[in-house]
């Protein structure tokens, strides 16, 4: 993930997300997703084992210490959507942008910050509302 030093996306389809004043260039919403996890685990000890324990889809979990919880009984998407984003730890990948926003939402309530303030994010596919009260140029 790229940093800038502006802080808001250049262009209406850039991808990303401000923290702390600061912009966040991605190449696409899962690697949002990524990084936005991997940023409040760095800034919070036990987000990860909070977040693992309330985090998750209605069949299968968003993080976890082994890939095969992420896709049960399917191996083949283990392979495929997950990733060891920091050591000891996978993380889904096969989500569409507005899955990915809602991942991020849920993360950002067990770390305790504030989503659409705290943490500011631009995917792809979705519409500027959730850049709320981020000038756009």
């Amino acid at each position: 993930m790229a940093e800038s030093k502006q802080k808001a996306p250049a262009k209406l389809n850039d991808i990303g997300y401000i923290f702390k004043g600061k912009w966040f260039r991605a190449s696409s919403a899962r690697e949002v997703l990524q990084s936005v996890i991997t940023l409040l685990a760095e800034n919070d000890a036990d987000f990860l084992e909070r977040f693992s324990e309330y985090g998750h889809g209605r069949k299968r979990q968003y993080i976890a210490r082994k890939k095969t919880d992420l896709y049960p009984g399917k191996l083949h998407l283990c392979e495929i959507y997950s990733v060891e984003f920091v050591p000891g730890w996978w993380l889904g990948t096969n989500y569409n942008p507005q899955s990915i926003e809602s991942i991020i939402k849920k993360a950002c309530e067990v770390a305790g910050m504030r989503y659409g303030l705290d943490i500011i994010v631009r995917l792809a596919n979705l519409r500027a509302a959730s850049f709320r009260g981020s000038r756009v140029s």
